[in-house]
Formats: structure tokens, C-alpha cells, sequence
């Protein structure tokens, strides 16, 4: 009869297939953290759908370029996020209706003709004075020292918070010459690292 026999998926069916599938690749292509933040930009679209259309759900062949910008409008005045958080939101909703168009279940991309400016990063340097004032306070609490000597480790080895967590007694080699490398591998950049352990970081550790 030339009828569409391809069941309609609506936006949520698209989040949860997905997410259904990134959970199984947890610890092989993806994290948990990335994971979540699609849990999250899921939240944002459904109560977006709900305050614009006061529905449960939208469908995927009804979605225009005009959808994408009053969910971005949505984010600006009803949320109030920074516009580098509507960034991030935008991306991972785009990247999930090109999910769709690749599945064939969206025949037009909507994103196609949508702009948006990409925040410019703006990077705040930790000033050696301010590391050595960091450094000479007493913390109330054993608690917060601990926590100011975490952040000070990773000042002195240049690892991301993640990395430092995970640091256990295998990423710690002793070389030939007697001095100490941490040696670890970065989600974020998909590479091996050697980081040679300097004497204030290794008091910390110590």
C-alpha cells in the first residue's frame, strides 16, 4: 500500500536505546561519568517537553529546527544555565538525533541549519604565591587538609582529579637511576603518560 512500516521512535525512545547500549561499553569506549551526563541531558529535554508541550514525550519525524531553539531558550530563561553547560547539553542532544538519522527512524537531520556559538574557554592560572599560601595553611579539619593535599599533589604531578583517585601502588616505578614515575593512563585523552614524581608530591604521598 506504500505505507511506512518503520515504527516511530519519539526523542526518549532514542535516549534510552543509547544509553542502553553505552552501558555495556562502560570500561572499553566510554566512563560512567560521560554516561551520566546523557542521563542528565535526558532530564533537561524531558522536563522540556513537558513545560513547552505538556507532554510525556515528542516524536522524532515531528521535530524541527524550531524545537532546538526553544529548547535552548529553555535552558537560557527557565534553567538559567552558563552558556557553556547549554553547549555541552546541545552537543550531546545532537549527537543523539544524529543517532537517529543513522538509524534511519529521523529522515532529515534538524541540526543541519542550527548556529550556535561555542563558548570561549577562559583559563584562571594558580599563581605559585597563591600554591605557597595553599600550601602554609592549617586547615580546621583533617578532612579539608586532606583535601587541599590532594589538590596540591595534583599541582605537582599535572593529573587530573580521576587519575589521581584511581593512582594505586602499580603506577609507581622506581627506575634504574633510583627516581620515582607515575605512570597511568587518561580516559579523557586515550593515552599512556609518565610523570616523574617531584619531591613536594612525594612528601604528600609519603
Amino acid at each position: 500500500k506504500g505505507e511506512n512500516i518503520k515504527q516511530e521512535k519519539s526523542i526518549l525512545d532514542m535516549f534510552q536505546l543509547h544509553i542502553l547500549k553505552q552501558e555495556k561499553l562502560i570500561g572499553i569506549s566510554t566512563t560512567k561519568v560521560s554516561l551520566a551526563k546523557f542521563h542528565q541531558t535526558e532530564t533537561h529535554v524531558k522536563t522540556f517537553i513537558k513545560h513547552q508541550y505538556k507532554k510525556s514525550d515528542f516524536l522524532l519525524k515531528d521535530m524541527t529546527m524550531a524545537f532546538i531553539n526553544e529548547f535552548e531558550y529553555y535552558l537560557k530563561a527557565e534553567k538559567l544555565f552558563k552558556q557553556n553547560t547549554i553547549h555541552k547539553t546541545l552537543q550531546r542532544f545532537k549527537h543523539i538525533v544524529k543517532v537517529a538519522v543513522g538509524l534511519d527512524y529521523l529522515a532529515k537531520d534538524p541540526f543541519v541549519l542550527y548556529k550556535h556559538k561555542k563558548p570561549k574557554n577562559v583559563f584562571i592560572f594558580f599563581s605559585t604565591e597563591v600554591l605557597q599560601l595553599l600550601k602554609k595553611h592549617n586547615f580546621a579539619s583533617s578532612r579539608l587538609q586532606q583535601v587541599a593535599d590532594m589538590f596540591i599533589f595534583c599541582c605537582y604531578t599535572g593529573l587530573g582529579y580521576t587519575e589521581m583517585a584511581s593512582l594505586n601502588k602499580s603506577n609507581f616505578h622506581q627506575e634504574v637511576d633510583g627516581n620515582v614515575w607515575i605512570k597511568v593512563y587518561r580516559q579523557k585523552t586515550n593515552r599512556n603518560y609518565e610523570i616523574p614524581l617531584l619531591s613536594k608530591a612525594q612528601s604528600i604521598l609519603d
